[in-house]
């Protein structure tokens, strides 16, 4: 059962579902037909329990596989029962409803039947990727539409692999369907509630300087402990209460130099620092940035002492006493591949 593919179970429920409802049935009406009239009157007795009225069934109680000439199932995916006549369009109970021609029938589905809890068959994974953990977290849940009445009074209670469903990996949204205009059928109100939409895949991201993650595996969710806010990280940066440092780990190369900005561009990562030249001297962003062993990108005076604030137009040659220095990291690359004028890499 386990290997059959997700819309194979689907269906065989749904033909359980269906067969539940036919015993039932057959249950009914073999009793109606037992002989004496006190034996239909006792079978008239049972549907009446539901909340329906009246002494003998319908001419339609037997399950004749239509529903207001309609085939068995397709009217509001409702699923027709023996009984007698009913108000149109009432709740008979739970799972048990009367149909908008005045028939009992089955729902699909019945708000008042217990949710379902999948988180047993959450599926986690973890990847560390340059001092950055990330947990994905793939819930399950029974899908769009499941059907949870079995028949009248009873639902689905117990949440099984076959039933819940692991949120797959996020996907672009497909094009919307073409309006279906003023004239598109009716459902029906006991038509089959989509419900919300499915969970959908969760990451926790951490930098590993400033967390620890255990578990994150197949179904153990993860164990995360937080280093203490403001713990020192990456050089410059700090913890904070979410175990993210404020300098990203690939800027980590470049000292404890008063971090600005970092930026992801392509496979690469831009970090941005104040530098302060030696008292007395001047320097370049080139021999900052190459220094750290990276490339210079592009050059800024500051406007006052530790300030990331861009003061005018320089370029990585430039000297200057203070200076907003943007660099990009060689990794993946030739440590010793040399640096394009003004800045990026001559490949």
């Amino acid at each position: 059962m386990r290997n059959r593919p997700p819309r194979i179970r689907h269906l065989r429920l749904a033909a359980g579902r269906h067969a539940l409802v036919a015993a039932w049935a057959l249950a009914l009406t073999g009793g109606c037909a037992g002989g004496s009239g006190q034996g239909g009157s006792a079978g008239d007795a049972l549907v009446g329990s539901t909340g329906a009225t009246g002494s003998t069934p319908g001419a339609g109680g037997g399950l004749t596989g239509t529903t207001g000439g309609s085939p068995t199932g397709s009217t509001g995916g409702t699923v027709p029962l023996p009984g007698e006549d009913c108000e149109p369009e009432t709740v008979l109970g739970l799972c048990h409803v009367c149909t908008a021609d005045g028939r009992p029938a089955l729902p699909a589905d019945d708000p008042a039947c217990p949710a379902l809890d999948c988180a047993a068959f959450d599926v986690y994974a973890r990847r560390d990727d340059g001092g950055v953990i990330r947990c994905t977290h793939r819930p399950a849940a029974p899908p769009p539409g499941f059907a949870r009445c079995t028949a009248p009074g009873q639902c689905v209670t117990v949440a099984t692999r076959e039933i819940c469903v692991v949120a797959p990996a996020p996907e672009p949204a497909p094009e919307a369907a073409p309006d279906a205009g003023p004239f598109a059928p009716d459902a029906g109100p006991f038509a089959p509630d989509a419900g919300p939409a499915p969970p959908r895949p969760e990451t926790l991201v951490v930098d590993a300087v400033c967390a620890s993650v255990t578990g994150c595996a197949g179904s153990a969710p993860p164990n995360v402990m937080l280093a203490p806010e403001g713990t020192p990280c990456n050089g410059a940066g700090t913890c904070d209460a979410t175990g993210r440092c404020s300098v990203p780990a690939a800027c980590a190369q470049f000292g404890e130099h008063p971090f600005c900005a970092a930026a992801e561009v392509g496979a690469e990562t831009e970090c941005e620092f104040w530098v302060a030249a030696p008292p007395g001297e001047k320097t370049t962003c080139r021999a900052f940035c190459e220094g750290a062993g990276a490339c210079c990108v592009d050059a800024w005076p500051d406007t006052a002492p530790e300030s990331c604030e861009h003061g005018g137009a320089s370029n990585c040659t430039d000297e200057h006493g203070d200076l907003v220095c943007r660099c990009v990291t060689r990794d993946g690359l030739d440590p010793g591949a040399p640096c394009a004028e003004p800045g990026g890499f001559d490949l």
